[in-house]
Formats: structure tokens, sequence, C-alpha cells
């Protein structure tokens, strides 16, 4: 009786034993995402511990919006970032127990790429000149599309793609802004076309000298010019000059602030004629590329050029209609920056010391995010 008591102990015992042996469950944990942003349909990699190997108890989600589950492992899961993901933290939930990587991931939104202008070459010429219009969204049916000079003067198509268009100065026009139109969309380029005059009363048959930086004093030497400077404009690119001496055969000005590289325009009585050659600005900022050309608020753009120095106080970086934009690196020949809240379709300037002032050589498309 006493052996069977103890054996029944020892059987109590031993059950107990194992109640108190039993294997607590694994809880999952993140130490890593990688990589912290993409875009949809991105694949990143969940690393950490407790995953397990059963995917289908194995949830990942993006907010509320779930992930595919593509191959999981004890220690890494591999899934897609799903196409409603929007920026935040990532839950892991294995076997109903979640766990939350604390640093939040960024969903990269590609920019909507809307119909718009953003570049005209070159922006003066005569009638028949051949004109390059680039842009975005134009399709490529030239049936579709209206191209309009000043005054509604259209033009003529010569051919299309998605990103430019080929016409020419057509018979009448007049200097003014050009128009695109497709189907209930226009847009206005901002920078007047310069309409020149072949066979004008006036004319334009030397400069002197053919190059210099800004305030350099340039003789336009010709017939017909008159003795008012009030009514004639001179124009270093789309940059109006002051006349300080005129006569029937001459007149004396200098390179305007901000003067591109061009050939110098004079107009009278509503004619323009330009110079034989171009006259080069020189030695002074200048930017030369502006990449990319398009973009959405908050965007990254690389602006290139030189002369712009390496102190960022003595710059100001503003894109069109006055909005201004924080530079983030600099060096002589490159400026980082992002696109502005409030930023609008048009060209990009940069001030610098207060007086220098350079442009953007076509208009900076700002996109809809989308």
């Amino acid at each position: 009786m006493k052996r069977a008591g103890f054996i029944g102990l020892c059987i109590a015992a031993a059950l107990l034993g194992c109640e108190g042996s039993e294997t607590a469950p694994v809880l999952p944990v993140i130490s890593e995402v990688a990589p912290l942003s993409g875009k949809a349909g991105a694949r990143i990699a969940i690393r950490g511990s407790g995953f397990g190997r059963d995917i289908s108890v194995v949830e990942v989600r993006f907010d509320v919006a779930v992930a595919k589950v593509e191959s999981i492992s004890p220690s890494e899961i591999q899934a897609l970032v799903p196409v409603a993901a929007q920026s935040g933290t990532i839950k892991v939930r294995v076997d109903g127990n979640e766990v939350e990587y604390a640093t939040p991931f960024t969903v990269e939104v590609e920019p909507k790429v809307v119909f718009g202008v953003s570049a005209i070459v070159p922006l003066y010429g005569e009638s028949g000149t051949g004109v390059t219009i680039k842009g975005t969204r134009f399709g490529e049916d030239k049936d579709a599309l209206e191209v309009k000079f000043a005054r509604n003067v259209q033009a003529n198509i010569l051919s299309i793609s998605d990103k430019q268009i080929n016409t020419q100065v057509p018979e009448g026009a007049v200097s003014g802004n050009i128009s695109v139109k497709l189907g209930d969309k226009e847009v206005v380029f901002s920078t007047p076309f310069q309409v020149v005059t072949a066979q004008a009363p006036f004319v334009i048959t030397k400069i002197e000298p053919t190059s210099g930086p800004p305030k350099t004093v340039v003789t336009l030497t010709g017939r017909g010019f008159g003795t008012d400077a009030d009514e004639i404009e001179v124009h270093f690119g789309s940059v109006e000059a002051m006349i300080t001496a005129i006569t029937q055969t001459e007149i004396q000005t200098s390179v305007p602030v901000g003067g591109q590289t061009a050939k110098i325009l004079l107009t009278k009585d509503g004619t323009t004629v330009a110079s034989p050659t171009e006259f080069s600005v020189t030695g002074i900022m200048v930017i030369t590329k502006v990449e990319p050309n398009t973009a959405s608020v908050g965007a990254e753009i690389t602006i290139t050029g030189r002369g712009f120095g390496e102190v960022t106080s003595a710059l100001s970086l503003k894109f069109h209609d006055n909005v201004t934009a924080t530079i983030s690196a600099l060096s002589d020949t490159q400026i980082v920056t992002s696109v502005p809240e409030g930023a609008v379709t048009g060209r990009i300037s940069i001030t610098k010391d207060g007086r220098n002032t350079t442009m953007s050589p076509s208009a900076f498309t700002v996109t809809t995010g989308g």
C-alpha cells in the first residue's frame, strides 16, 4: 500500500514536471527593414527572428495595406510594397503575434507627368524659321494639337512626338507668347517669342564687341534706327537693355544683368530684327542645365553651370513667380535644391550678392504628384 502511494506521488510529480517544462511561444522580432523606401511593387527584406517557416500564418502590413509575402525563413521575410501602401511603419503578424518596426518606411510616388511646355528653341526668328517646342504629354497625333503664335496666328506642325513638336514661324506671326493646345488643355509659354522681320526698314549690320560680361558697353551699327531711344527696345536674349546713345546708324547700350548669349534683338514700331552674329555673355554666373527639368514639389533637382561661388548666403534661388527655394548643397559649378511649396512652371533664377542674376535656359515644369 505504501509502495502504491509512493508510485502515485511520482506519477503526479512527473505530470507537474511536464506542465512546468512547456516551451513558451517565440515572438517575432524585427531588427532591420531594407531598403527603407521604395515604390509600389518593390521588394523589401524584413530581417529579425521568430518568423517561422509557415507563410500561411504570416501577414505584413504597410499601415492598413497588406503586402504580398513572397518567401519566409525564421530570420527573414521577403515582401512586395503593396499598391495602396502609404508611408509609415511596417507591422508583421505571425500566428496572431504582432510586432511593429519603429523606423518609418517611405513609399516613393512617381510624379504625375502632365501636359506642358518646358522650352522653345530658338526664341526668335523670321517667317519660315524652324522652331522646336519641348515638353511632355503632347501625344503623337498632330491633328489633335494646335500651336499658335501671338494674336492667334496658327502654325503648321511638321512633326510630333510625346515630348517634342517641330513647327515653323508662320506668315503673319508677331512677337508674343506661343501657346500649345490639346483638347481642352492649353499652355502658354512664359517667355515671348520675338518675330524677326527680314526686310525691315532698319537693320543691324555689326555688333562690337561680340562678347563680354554684364555692364560691357556694346555698339550696334546699322541704319534706320532713328534718334528717339524711347521708340526702340534692345534685348540680350529675353532681357531688355538700356540705350545710352542713339543715332540713325549707331546705338550704344550695355549688357544687362541676366542677359543671355544670343543674337541681339532690336524692336521698333512692332518690328524686330536680329544682329548678324550672337553676343556671348561671359565671365558671369551662368545656368547651363537643370536636371531633371520636370518634377513635383519636394523633389530634388540639380542646377549645373558656373560662377555660383561657394557661399550659400550670397545666393538667392527662386522659382518662377518669386518662390524662394533652399540650397542644400553648393559648389562653383553645381547647386542642389528641392522644388519648394508654391512653385509654378517657369524659369529658375539665381541672384548673387544681390545684384548679379542669371536664369535657367528654359522653363522648369512643376508637375502634380500622383
